[in-house]
């Protein structure tokens, strides 16, 4: 009777799981066209600033119920310094490719910001190297390829603004797994939005903020801060809830849903080639965090 009993909880803990891991999915995809939407109507610098404005005043109460002197309180100001730069430089970079990029690849792509993380793990931590690592990589690349094409004539270079993102994305993780030995999730938060809102008004100054037709979407602005708290909280839940090889296959639907939206909203339509490529790095991955947990 225990034991049907804590299989029960474990089912339903494992469905929890897979659904926050979906909700996380939804967020993301949401967040990619809003952002699109409103490069449209104002540059990737004036959004990113709103973007991080926003989620420092929406996370705010936050800081106050955890204490606000117990939440600035740090002795590494400068690693935090470090983070605001490089996930402003990431996300302005990535608003920049979308401006002109289908939004289902610009999400394909993203998920070459797991290799290049293992990379750095590799290099930098001394982490092992494995057969599924090697897979993941060249499934990612190979993909890549296929969405990117360079060297024919549906290439775009705004697919280079997409891997300067990855990069900075990239240097952006290394500084997290440093400042996650001594600082607090609400503490980093607070310093990631604060100094990427400062570090951004130097972008924006002499601006065209086109006035008008930002007010009658200015309830987007807002949404991209409360979509990026969804998607955080659902994420890092999700892990609570289910085993990683379990909820982690179920990120890459995300890309279903960004394409779906894309199609909706852009018009946009993959052709065979990218599909084949979106296919290949879901593949990789999914390979990959089943032999990583399961198999081992």
């Amino acid at each position: 009777m225990e034991r049907t009993h804590e299989k029960i909880k474990s089912i339903r803990s494992t469905r929890r799981g897979i659904i926050l891991m979906i909700i996380h999915a939804i967020a993301m995809s949401i967040l990619y066209v809003i952002s699109k939407k409103l490069t449209k109507i104002i540059s990737p610098e004036q959004v990113a600033f709103l973007y991080k404005l926003g989620v420092f005043v929406i996370a705010f109460p936050w800081y106050l119920a955890k204490g606000l002197y117990q939440t600035i309180k740090t002795n590494v100001i400068h690693w935090h310094f470090a983070r605001g730069g490089f996930s402003l430089l990431a996300t302005i970079f990535f608003y920049k490719a979308i401006q002109s990029i289908k939004v289902a690849d610009a999400a394909a792509i993203t998920y070459l910001e797991n290799i290049l993380v293992m990379l750095v793990g590799v290099f930098f931590f001394k982490e092992k190297f494995s057969l599924s690592k090697i897979i993941i990589a060249i499934c990612g690349i190979t993909g890549a390829l296929l969405i990117i094409k360079p060297g024919f004539e549906s290439f775009s270079s705004s697919y280079i603004y997409i891997m300067y993102s990855l990069v900075f994305w990239m240097c952006n993780n290394i500084v997290v797994k440093v400042l996650g030995k001594t600082e607090k999730t609400h503490t980093q938060l607070f310093y990631s939005s604060l100094f990427g809102s400062i570090l951004a008004i130097p972008m924006i100054i002499g601006k065209n903020w086109n006035g008008i037709e930002l007010w009658y979407n200015f309830q987007y602005i807002p949404a991209l801060a409360v979509l990026h708290a969804i998607h955080v909280i659902a994420f890092f839940r999700s892990f609570k809830a289910a085993e990683i090889s379990t909820v982690m296959p179920f990120d890459y639907s995300r890309l279903i849903f960004t394409g779906i939206l894309g199609y909706c909203l852009f018009n946009e339509k993959p052709d065979a080639i990218s599909l084949l490529g979106y296919f290949i790095i879901c593949f990789g991955g999914i390979y990959s965090v089943y032999n990583e947990t399961v198999l081992k």
